[in-house]
């Protein structure tokens, strides 16, 4: 069914250039189906054609030529999750979050996928910035669980010390 798919969402030949291609990578002017056909021709084992759709559609939402939304991110982080891929599955999401910075929940979501592709540093300089842009939400126990959940034991008590001082101070208690 993915080769099915893959296939019908190929461009057909024509004789003159069409304005709606593009020369990089391929993406097409519906970057959310491309991405997904990306993660199609990976699947199949066409991962070089498949990298170079996803390549295209992440190059024109970094540089503004398509909306960055949630959707599209998404379909790229399907890619990158199961692409052997050095750029990490929360690149999509940081790059959405570039281009629409007062839309906090793009960046929750890079700051969990940071978490769950076990990068706990990446995650806390997301829940720094998350906490510098909107200090009305309370984004710093986010910073103290990417802490907790690091590699390093030396900086769990750290975490937990901290935690417990946020948490005194927020109950009103002398720490």
């Amino acid at each position: 069914q993915a080769a099915k798919l893959a296939l019908a969402l190929e461009p057909k030949p024509s004789k003159k250039p069409s304005a709606k291609t593009s020369s990089a990578g391929g993406a097409a002017p519906w970057p959310a189906p491309t991405a997904l056909r990306a993660l199609a021709l990976l699947r199949m084992g066409r991962v070089a054609e498949g990298e170079a759709l996803a390549a295209g559609v992440r190059e024109k939402v970094a540089t503004g030529e398509i909306p960055a939304d949630r959707d599209i991110a998404e379909k790229l982080q399907l890619f990158y999750v199961h692409c052997d891929s050095a750029l990490p599955s929360a690149l999509p999401f940081e790059l959405a979050w570039a281009a629409n910075p007062t839309n906090p929940n793009l960046a929750e979501h890079a700051y969990v996928a940071y978490l769950l592709s076990s990068d706990p540093t990446s995650a806390q300089k997301i829940a720094a910035r998350l906490h510098r842009a909107f200090p009305a939400k309370n984004y710093h126990p986010w910073s103290l669980l990417a802490l907790h959940a690091s590699p390093d034991p030396r900086l769990r008590p750290l975490a937990l010390a901290t935690a417990r001082k946020l948490l005194a101070a927020a109950a009103g208690a002398p720490p």
